[in-house]
């Protein structure tokens, strides 16, 4: 009895163990969605066409929006600046479409018109909804 008791708080504590180091799973967040409150503060995922912002500062960032016409109604996208996947590279101070360039998750080069879908935390603000702690960046399809 006393083998089976231990036993049976062996693999409690496994599986307790392993629950924790379980990352959190996005939820999928639509483009009608955008100022919904309970997606404030969420990890999600989003897809859109990568292009950049009109104004920006602090070495950019993307703007996704839902169809490549759209161009007024979008979210602006910060991913960490590097080489490395699942970054962008900064952008110049004159910068123009040519420089939006970054990394997916599987090391793709994206650039300007991509479809993307991107992982990150949400934010929810008066006008400016945005997506940081961008942990993945992939390819998608239309």
């Amino acid at each position: 009895m006393k083998n089976q008791t231990t036993l049976f708080f062996v693999m409690a504590a496994f599986v307790l163990l392993s629950a924790c180091n379980q990352a959190p799973v996005a939820v999928p967040l639509s483009w009608n969605s955008l100022n919904d409150p309970k997606y404030d503060e969420q990890l999600v995922t989003l897809k859109g066409y990568a292009i950049l912002p009109t104004i920006t500062s602090g070495g950019g960032s993307i703007y996704l929006i839902p169809e490549k016409d759209s161009v007024n109604s979008g979210i602006r996208v910060n991913p960490k600046f590097g080489e490395e996947n699942n970054q962008m590279k900064p952008l110049p101070a004159n910068y123009t479409n040519a420089d939006l360039q970054f990394k997916t998750d599987k090391g793709e080069t994206g650039s300007y018109g991509d479809y993307i879908q991107v992982t990150g935390k949400y934010h929810i603000l008066d006008k400016a909804n945005y997506i940081n702690e961008v942990t993945k960046i992939e390819k998608a399809t239309p």
